[in-house]
């Protein structure tokens, strides 16, 4: 298993839009692939955030998770969000998911981040496991929502 950042992997923005499109392109009003794609490519900018992590195995692309400024648009005052976690179904309970937001986590620390936040429709015990803990329950966008924070101290 290896976690690259997407800066240094450019050449697969369209694979990993095309999964944060499939997987969550139905909360975003007026969202298409190709924004999904200019997204993405925002996270190769010289700003640590947003980023946007690769898992490999085997030379192949897997899975993804990133770290942003914002995620809820109804949170403005939360910042900042693990986003966009991903893996192929495939590839689903072999650590790939563990392993990628291990790696998000260690990043925030690294940024002297305290706290982070996620939202999840679906996979709250996943992220328990890990360490975040429920901070809210919620209506977004039609879909009822966990939202989750770790502290990084």
């Amino acid at each position: 298993m290896d976690i690259r950042n997407l800066e240094n992997e450019a050449e697969i923005i369209s694979t990993v839009a095309e999964w944060i499109y499939r997987e969550w392109g139905h909360l975003v009003k007026g969202r298409t692939f190709e924004t999904a794609k200019s997204k993405v490519r925002q996270s190769l900018g010289p700003e640590d955030i947003p980023m946007t992590l690769v898992c490999y195995i085997e030379g192949k692309p897997v899975g993804t998770a990133g770290l942003d400024t914002a995620d809820m648009s109804t949170h403005p005052e939360l910042s900042p969000w693990m986003v966009s976690v991903y893996v192929k179904p495939a590839y689903r309970r072999r650590g790939v998911g563990a392993a990628l937001c291990k790696r998000i986590v260690s990043e925030l620390g690294k940024l002297d981040f305290k706290t982070a936040y996620l939202f999840t429709p679906d996979q709250e015990r996943f992220y328990e496991r890990l360490g975040w803990k429920t901070f809210a329950r919620e209506e977004y966008r039609g879909e009822k929502v966990v939202i989750m924070r770790i502290d990084l101290d």
